[in-house]
């Protein structure tokens, strides 16, 4: 219980804090409160403040999968668990991680993922690696995109530099349209569909353009 209320905590200051000193705007996240229920948050990955604006900007608890290097310290180890983070191991397939977090979308947590295993350099959406089908079809649950901009410049938006941190929600994919995209044609298929959710919603907040070449021809 405490942890819960930690979490919360933090979550909420966090929020507050990085509205007033980075700018921190928001879009979308009306569509996350009429959701019930567990699902999988997925988002493209630019730096490393990308995790810590994404659970302060998402309005329910939320829980995150990080790479385990940043559990090797007694603090961090401690600091990262009491705000549900949960570490994973990038080299190969960490059964233990995604079996923890099939558990926590068993318990309707919502838990956010970053498809890409590690962070773009040049801020292009990398390939998706597979786990996320595997945790989303055996949870059976929807996938949210989402898409995060300015985060590789935190000074430039804490001074109005002409840049600010912004976060966009995507619309839901539902886990019938992955399952349905997997059966068809594979999970390459399946990947590129959340793939597609995460571009298109950098389309729509402005970041992308239709001609992006990531985009699926079949994205609409």
């Amino acid at each position: 219980m405490f942890r819960k209320n930690f979490a919360e905590y933090v979550q909420q200051f966090g929020r507050i804090f990085a509205h007033l000193i980075f700018g921190l705007k928001i879009y979308g996240d009306d569509k996350i409160r009429r959701r019930e229920g567990a699902f999988i948050l997925v988002c493209n990955h630019i730096s490393g403040f990308d995790p810590p604006v994404l659970g302060v900007s998402f309005p329910r608890e939320v829980a995150c999968m990080a790479k385990m290097e940043l559990f090797k310290s007694r603090f961090g180890d401690f600091f990262l668990r009491k705000l549900n983070t949960f570490p994973v191991n990038r080299e190969g397939t960490d059964r233990k991680s995604i079996r923890h977090a099939i558990s926590l979308l068993r318990n309707d947590m919502v838990v956010l993922i970053f498809p890409e295993g590690t962070r773009s350099n040049d801020g292009a959406l990398l390939p998706l690696k597979p786990g996320v089908i595997l945790i989303a079809s055996r949870a059976n649950v929807p996938v949210l995109p989402a898409y995060i901009h300015g985060t590789t410049s935190p000074l430039k938006s804490m001074l109005r530099m002409g840049t600010r941190i912004d976060v966009h929600y995507g619309d839901f994919i539902e886990i019938e349209d992955i399952l349905a995209a997997r059966r068809e044609s594979g999970t390459a298929a399946a990947l590129q569909l959340i793939r597609d959710g995460i571009l298109r919603t950098g389309v729509n907040a402005g970041f992308l353009t239709e001609e992006d070449p990531d985009l699926s021809s079949n994205s609409t």
